[in-house]
């Protein structure tokens, strides 16, 4: 173990300055990416009614994604325990920009029946992409301050879920100012040209110390990971089911533009961006499990009041 911090360069063997860039780098591209992930939201229904498109594909369209996302996590994991990060990354970002590029021209697509396939099938492989981008920066973001590992999940989590919650809100500015297309091709050229600039990122060994092919299965069998994993599906569907549902509302119900849509989903996710960085520093030493305890309590709790449920006797409105 003591040869190992020579025999190879890792993240403590960066200068101070280097780390700052690399971890800089990592988690603006990590927050671009789930910010993609978001960004249709509030504008996508509301062009759908322009073409007489249901609001059930509505909802296909905008919960395609984690299905691209759960199929890349795997064997993105998989690729680094054989590569280094950096072209994993730089596929996903590549992977994710070109998507929306070509997404651009979708607003040409005559055929609703042609629209919806195309949209289902891209969204999938935008999907992948954020994959491909979140595996390997949470990977590299943790080798950097290892011992700091939920501060820094923390960290990166608040990044993106800001980015996520931003998107929406940015998604309906662009689409005020210049519709269908500008709202893709804006942020696709960015995500694009993050490629080259993550060709800076210093080389960071993310690959596993020792090699066991068993380790991966081993991870599926672990019960508590399977509680965990199972406890953020479950939050992720808590958070986002109402999507496809609240733009419309919105502009019909309250008289109110596609910009307050997005303003609203940014209200709605900024808590996250505030505590998340103090919980990831309470995880670290105290037992994460308590955590998720309240939080699965606490949550559907709260969501009784969203709707709200017949006995609060509230207007819905």
């Amino acid at each position: 173990m003591e040869g190992a911090g020579t025999t190879s360069v890792r993240a403590h063997n960066l200068s101070k300055p280097m780390l700052i860039y690399a971890f800089t780098v990592v988690t603006v591209v990590l927050a671009l990416a789930f910010m993609l992930y978001s960004l249709p939201a509030p504008f996508l229904p509301l062009y759908h009614a322009e073409r007489n498109v249901s609001t059930v594909w509505d909802g296909v369209i905008l919960g395609v994604v984690p299905v691209g996302f759960l199929i890349s996590c795997a064997p993105s994991a998989q690729l680094m325990e054989h590569l280094n990060f950096k072209p994993i990354l730089m596929t996903g970002s590549g992977l994710l920009g070109s998507i929306f590029l070509i997404n651009c021209f979708f607003n040409r697509i005559t055929s609703n029946t042609l629209y919806i396939a195309l949209s289902c099938i891209f969204r999938i492989v935008a999907g992948i992409g954020t994959g491909l981008v979140a595996v390997p920066s949470f990977g590299v973001l943790t080798k950097l301050i290892p011992t700091r590992v939920a501060f820094v999940t923390a960290l990166a989590e608040a990044a993106l879920n800001g980015a996520q919650a931003f998107g929406p809100f940015m998604g309906s500015l662009l689409y005020n100012a210049g519709g269908y297309s500008l709202s893709f091709w804006v942020p696709g050229l960015i995500i694009v040209c993050c490629v080259l600039i993550e060709l800076t990122i210093p080389r960071v060994n993310t690959l596993p110390e020792q090699s066991d092919s068993n380790d991966s299965m081993r991870v599926y069998k672990d019960p508590w990971i399977i509680l965990a994993a199972w406890h953020c599906a479950a939050c992720q569907i808590l958070l986002y089911f109402h999507l496809p549902t609240l733009a419309p509302f919105v502009e019909r119900a309250l008289g109110e533009t596609v910009v307050w849509t997005g303003l609203a989903l940014l209200v709605n996710t900024s808590t996250i961006i505030i505590s998340a960085p103090p919980l990831g520093w309470l995880i670290d030493r105290f037992n994460p499990y308590f955590f998720v305890m309240f939080s699965a309590v606490i949550l559907p709790f709260l969501y009784m009041f969203l709707g709200p449920i017949p006995i609060f006797l509230c207007s819905n409105n």
